[in-house]
């Protein structure tokens, strides 16, 4: 039942001083089969056969037999009636990366419709993620910090911000949750009980 099709590596460097590069990745197709090991079809509105069942997955970890999820994804066999999932399929795709709007643009030459609409896309991406932040953004004492008013605001400062890529340290999670905690009204007290329980549960 399995098959398999590859494209051929065009991996490069992942830097920004290479105008495009790319990065594999690869793709699983499942299909749902019965005790029989038949396809499961699903069932259209007259209660007639449709199509067959498939989801389509980030393939986490090479398996040259593609027989079935890994072990830990716990979507093997369902108890309840003895259905599976098993791998039929599996693509690498070269996903493009842009080290400049010159590289873009050309890939998307022919199209440029599509280019912005792919642009946009990246735009309201950044926009649901830092507005949203910004907005709840606190202060040492627990107060807002966006200057909230009755104008419209305009984001370009947040959209156009640098992006913090440094993973912050269990340390630094810590202290950052701890102000969280402060600030939605927790006193200290709460904390340093909360921290005790914390150190005689691990002892």
């Amino acid at each position: 039942m399995s098959t398999t099709a590859a494209l051929p590596s065009t991996e490069t460097s992942n830097t920004l001083a290479v105008p495009l590069s790319t990065e594999n990745v690869d793709y699983r197709v499942y299909t749902k089969l019965d005790k029989e090991g038949s396809p499961v079809r699903e069932k259209d509105k007259d209660g007639k056969p449709g199509e067959i069942i498939r989801e389509v997955k980030l393939a986490t970890q090479k398996d040259p037999n593609f027989s079935k999820y890994e072990a830990a994804n716990d979507k093997t066999a369902d108890p309840t009636d003895g259905t599976k999932m098993e791998c039929e399929a599996m693509q690498t795709i070269a996903k493009p990366k842009f080290g400049s709007i010159e590289a873009f643009e050309k890939y998307f030459d022919d199209d440029p419709e599509l280019a912005m609409y792919i642009v946009n896309l990246g735009v309201n991406s950044r926009f649901s993620t830092v507005v949203p932040k910004a907005l709840g953004d606190t202060v040492e004492d627990g107060t807002l910090k966006f200057p909230f008013s009755e104008t419209v605001f305009d984001p370009r400062e947040l959209l156009t911000a640098e992006i913090q890529r440094r993973n912050l340290s269990p340390v630094e999670k810590a202290t950052r949750d701890l102000k969280k905690l402060t600030a939605s009204g927790v006193s200290a007290a709460d904390l340093i009980a909360m921290l005790q329980a914390l150190q005689a549960s691990q002892s």
